[in-house]
């Protein structure tokens, strides 16, 4: 990767306190582990075949989960597979990105609803960026049910905002079906 050696986390520690968490059934402890790992190939471990090596961790965060049936662990790995295909340099890919940010939303019902928030904002940045203006409507105006839910008022005045940034563009002929 392009970051400076010393600078680096050990990856072998990661590893490590992954496999501990695991034994101890852990779940938090490795979704975290985990999770570092994941979010590392898409920063500082980029190289031409980090997704091989972000599909290899993922899959053994899913494959845990099963074990677990653990809902919230099989939508946190989705949910970093989002986002290494939305940051990475060398792989970036808005369609993989938005799959699985969505395979995650399928299972957020049953999660916490600040999950549920941060979901939709991922899905919400993508619509945007492909100017799907009906799904950033839908996506924010669930966003606004959700945070109003847990009295979260950022989120509802950012939500609130954003919805308003649609209905503004385009001026001319956008009719909500």
């Amino acid at each position: 990767g392009p970051a400076a050696i010393d600078d680096m986390p050990s990856l072998n520690h990661q590893k490590k306190a992954a496999k501990i968490a695991k034994e101890y059934l852990d779940i938090d402890g490795y979704k975290y582990a985990m999770g570092n790992i994941v979010n590392s190939f898409s920063q500082f471990r980029e190289s031409g075949t980090s997704n091989d090596s972000v599909h290899y961790y993922v899959d053994q965060m899913l494959e845990f989960a099963n074990e677990q049936n653990s809902i919230e662990l099989e939508a946190t790995a989705y949910y970093k597979l989002g986002g290494f295909y939305q940051w990475s340099k060398k792989h970036f890919d808005l369609s993989e990105s938005n799959f699985y940010y969505k395979k995650a939303n399928e299972l957020s019902p049953q999660l916490s609803k600040t999950f549920q928030i941060q979901l939709l904002n991922k899905l919400y940045n993508i619509a945007y960026s492909n100017m799907e203006y009906y799904d950033q409507i839908d996506l924010m105006e669930k966003n606004i049910k959700l945070s109003k839910s847990i009295d979260n008022n950022y989120d509802q005045l950012t939500s609130f905002y954003f919805l308003g940034l649609v209905y503004c563009y385009p001026l001319s002929d956008f009719k909500k079906s």
